[in-house]
């Protein structure tokens, strides 16, 4: 009887450990890559998403860094958000480092696939669309877009503004502003 209450207890308490477990999924806001070092623990490679599928609930140390490319062969780091998370308790937590490299949470679903908190992002900015809460595409940064306007107007030739243009457009997400935008360019 001792052995049977023991195994019964030893089995509930993995099951409540098991799901008190929270997920992170992390993004940067333009699907570039990233490195994450979460709790001292570093994840080697560099990543376009971090899933993180058995957090413990509470708070979490978490660092991103970017590569830099510079006159060497390989990139060194760059520390882009150094902070203090929180994961709440049996949640799948989506977020972003966004353009300011702040760390945004966009939703956060209960285990059970109900959808509990939208998040406006400050200011109405929109980082992602969802999609069954997982599936996120991310506009151009305003930066990138205006670069890429500003190569568009000092491409030479008609041809070398389409292949940028074109380039630009099979590889990157846009808003209606950013496309309104583009469609007001000389290349159109």
């Amino acid at each position: 009887m001792k052995k049977a209450s023991l195994t019964l207890g030893i089995i509930l308490g993995f099951a409540v450990l098991t799901a008190s477990a929270s997920q992170l999924h992390l993004k940067m806001y333009d699907n570039s890559g990233f490195y994450v070092v979460l709790n001292g623990s570093y994840y080697s490679g560099l990543l376009h998403s971090y899933n993180s599928y058995s957090l413990n609930p509470g708070n979490h140390y978490l660092q991103v860094f970017v590569p830099v490319y510079g006159h060497r062969s390989y990139p060194t780091k760059r520390l882009v958000f150094a902070g203090d998370i929180y994961i709440p308790y049996n949640k799948i937590i989506n977020s972003v480092i966004d353009y300011d490299f702040r760390f945004r949470v966009i939703s956060e679903i209960t285990e059970n696939g109900y959808y509990n908190k939208p998040y406006n992002n400050n200011n109405g900015k929109h980082y992602g669309l969802y999609k069954n809460g997982h599936d996120y595409r991310f506009p151009m940064s305003n930066a990138d877009f205006n670069l890429l306007l500003s190569t568009l107007y000092n491409a030479g030739f008609e041809s070398t503004k389409m292949s940028i243009a074109g380039s630009a457009i099979r590889s990157n997400y846009f808003t209606s502003r950013q496309i309104r935008e583009l469609c007001k360019t000389p290349v159109f």
